[in-house]
C-alpha cells in the first residue's frame, strides 16, 4: 500500500509541472516557427501568396485582393469580440497594370499571439524572432521591455539590405499579447 500514495503524488506533480496549454485557436508556436524559418530562408522578394500559403501551418485567406493579386492576406486563427488576438496577415507589394503582367512579392509579416502569461508570450516572441533570423544573443535579451525594434544587415554588405523584427508585448484582458512586425529587403 506504500506504493500507491507514492504513484498519486508523481502523478499530481507531473500534471501541475506540465506546460500550460495554449488557448483554443491559437496555433502551435512551434508550427508558426518552422513556417517563419522557411519564409526567412527565401528572398522575400520572390515570395507570393501560393508560396505562403504551401509553407504556413493554417489557412491563409486573401483579405484585399483584385484580378492581379493580393495587398493583404491574413489566417483569422482566434478572433474575439472584433479583436485578434491570434492571427497572423501577410503584407504583399504588388507591381504591374492591365497591360503588363502583374507580380506581387512578401513584403512583411504581422502576427499577434496571445498566451496566458508573460513568460510564455515572451518565449513565443524569442522563437518567432529566432526563426526570422535575429541573432541568437539578440534574441537572448529580449523581453526585458514592453517594446523593441531590432534591425541587422541581411545578405552581403554590397547588396545594402535591412531585415527589421519590431515587437511589442502588453496585457489586455488578463491575457499576455504578442505583436511581430517582421520585414525584410529593406534598403539601409
Amino acid at each position: 500500500m506504500i506504493g500507491i500514495p507514492c504513484i498519486l503524488s508523481l502523478s499530481v506533480l507531473v500534471v501541475m509541472g506540465s506546460a500550460p496549454a495554449a488557448l483554443e485557436g491559437c496555433g502551435s508556436p512551434d508550427r508558426i516557427s518552422i513556417a517563419l524559418g522557411k519564409l526567412h530562408e527565401l528572398d522575400w522578394q520572390k515570395v507570393s501568396l501560393d508560396q505562403v500559403r504551401s509553407v504556413w501551418p493554417s489557412e491563409v485567406a486573401g483579405k484585399e485582393c483584385d484580378p492581379g493579386g493580393c495587398s493583404l492576406a491574413w489566417t483569422p486563427d482566434r478572433v474575439i469580440s472584433g479583436t485578434c488576438e491570434c492571427c497572423t496577415t501577410f503584407s504583399f507589394k504588388t507591381r504591374g497594370t492591365e497591360s503588363m503582367a502583374r507580380t506581387e512579392w512578401l513584403d512583411a509579416i504581422i502576427i499577434n499571439h496571445a498566451a496566458p502569461s508573460r513568460p510564455e508570450v515572451v518565449a513565443i516572441a524569442k522563437k518567432f524572432a529566432g526563426a526570422l533570423g535575429l541573432s541568437p544573443s539578440q534574441v537572448r535579451t529580449m523581453g526585458t521591455t514592453p517594446e523593441e525594434n531590432f534591425r541587422w544587415e541581411t545578405g552581403d554588405s554590397v547588396s545594402g539590405q535591412m531585415a527589421a523584427i519590431d515587437i511589442r508585448i502588453h496585457s489586455a484582458q488578463n491575457r499576455w499579447q504578442l505583436y511581430l512586425n517582421a520585414s525584410q529587403n529593406i534598403p539601409k
